[in-house]
């Protein structure tokens, strides 16, 4: 047999010193040793491999998140931190406005409800805000709005008449918000309105709403879609002649396209003035015999 190379001899050296374990059929087999150079080495590669799953992972959630949010402007946080910063609010007894910070995702702060990322809801109702809102208000620029509740507040001013740009709107609720004065023509623009509550109470605020010019039959002509109407406590100054043409079916179908299922009038003069429709508009409950 030839004599074994001095390489040859190195490695059969280097195999015999290699730590051996019992394979099947007990027979032994070497497994190679890992030297710490290899051991680093291979430590390196596993923590890039992590780095790099961790950073496609990131990629992911943020195309995932542009998609969703794709179809809404990128102003809805700042649109409703301008809209809190520049409302007055007992900030002690507020439970909605004084949580909103940027280290939370707006959508999910209190009383707003967002779809794909667009703010559809604004609930601000019992946050003890006082003053009033600018026709220039940020509110009016959430023009994905569906629903919005400003209910028992204590704004003490008029109405503002930007609403029109409001015109998703389906549900809009200021009873008992402090408003006062004329309610203004532009909500009559807002024909997706499904239900409309400017109802008040005495013993809760002092200003009154008012309906003169448009009166009740100009509001709510071009709200087809109109099904709930609270009015109680609004100075209702239509003369008896025009509550006259309100109660003929032709007025009806007319006037308010047959749409309403429930009005709730409580004349505040103390005229006693009661309505209750609950199934259409033909149905009166209470037909005005008296005006």
């Amino acid at each position: 047999m030839a004599m074994k190379s001095e390489k040859q001899k190195k490695a059969m050296g280097d195999f015999e010193r290699m730590p051996m374990e019992r394979g099947f059929g007990g027979r032994e087999i070497a497994t190679p040793s890992l030297r710490p150079l290899q051991i680093s080495f291979l430590m390196r590669n596993l923590l890039f491999s992590w780095l790099l799953l961790m950073l496609h992972y990131s990629i992911f959630l943020s195309i995932g998140n542009y998609v969703v949010r794709g179809r809404c402007p990128e102003d809805q946080q700042s649109l409703l931190l301008e809209l809190k910063n520049n409302l007055a609010y007992d900030s002690s007894l507020s439970k909605k406005l004084v949580l909103w910070n940027v280290s939370v995702d707006y959508c999910n702060w209190n009383g707003v409800s967002c779809d794909d990322g667009c703010v559809v809801g604004l609930d601000l109702s019992n946050e003890f805000i006082s003053g009033a809102i600018d026709n220039s208000s940020s509110l009016f620029h959430l023009r994905f709005l569906q629903n919005l509740n400003l209910a028992w507040n204590r704004f003490d001013s008029t109405i503002p008449s930007r609403f029109e740009r409001l015109s998703n709107l389906s549900v809009l609720n200021m009873s008992n918000s402090g408003f006062g004065g004329q309610i203004p023509i532009d909500i009559s623009s807002l024909t997706r309105l499904v239900t409309l509550d400017l109802s008040s109470s005495s013993f809760f605020q002092s200003s009154t709403m008012k309906l003169e010019n448009p009166n009740l039959m100009t509001l709510v002509q071009k709200l087809r879609n109109l099904r709930v109407l609270f009015l109680d406590g609004v100075d209702l100054s239509a003369g008896g002649s025009e509550w006259s043409k309100a109660k003929t079916p032709t007025c009806s179908r007319q006037c308010l396209n047959g749409s309403l299922r429930l009005v709730r009038l409580h004349h505040r003069n103390g005229l006693g003035l009661g309505i209750w429709m609950t199934r259409d508009v033909h149905t009166w409950a209470n037909p005005l015999q008296d005006l």
